[in-house]
């Protein structure tokens, strides 16, 4: 991830459950402790380019 980039994670109902828009350097800690377990969708949006990915958060 770089400097401007967009994360987001949304659950599988398409509610948004993490945005982070002011990612400042490569490495990136993700506070989910408040979300439940379960499958989640990841997005990183870097200008005009979306990559996805699945997240898997178990107890």
């Amino acid at each position: 991830m770089a400097k401007g980039d967009q994360l987001k994670i949304y659950d599988l109902a398409g509610k948004l459950v993490y945005q982070n828009n002011t990612i400042t350097d490569q490495i990136l800690r993700i506070d989910l402790a408040n979300v439940e377990p379960g499958l989640y969708n990841v997005l990183v949006i870097s200008g005009e380019d979306v990559k996805t990915t699945k997240l898997l958060k178990v107890e």
